[in-house]
C-alpha cells in the first residue's frame, strides 16, 4: 500500500499517522505526492511501525537499501522490539 493510499482510506488518517511519526499531515502528503523526498530513514521506519507494515519503507523511499538494512544484525534502526537494558552497575533491578 503507498503512503498516499494509507492516507486516504480513512478521514483523519494523515493526521493520525502524522501525530504517530512527529510531522505534520501536510508534509506527509508532501511524500505521497513525490514533491518532497523523504531525507530521513528513521522517518520512513517510524511511518512503517505506525502503518503496522501496510506502507513500507521501500515505498516511502526506494533509493535505500532496505533489504540490507533488515537482515544486517548490527542494524539497530531496523530492530522490531525495543533493546532491554539491565540495570546500571551497582543498581538494584525494579522488582
Amino acid at each position: 500500500m503507498t503512503l498516499s493510499e494509507y492516507m486516504k482510506q480513512t478521514r483523519g488518517a494523515a493526521k493520525a499517522l502524522a501525530d504517530a511519526v512527529g510531522t505534520s499531515p501536510e508534509y506527509l502528503w508532501h511524500l505521497a505526492s513525490g514533491r518532497k523526498k523523504c531525507p530521513d530513514v528513521t522517518l520512513c521506519i517510524a511511518i512503517e511501525r505506525a502503518t503496522d507494515g501496510l506502507v513500507r519503507c521501500e515505498d516511502v523511499r526506494p533509493g535505500v537499501d532496505w533489504l540490507y538494512l533488515r537482515t544486517s544484525s548490527s542494524s539497530p534502526a531496523m530492530r522490531t522490539t525495543p533493546v532491554q537494558r539491565g540495570p546500571a552497575p551497582g543498581q538494584v533491578p525494579p522488582r
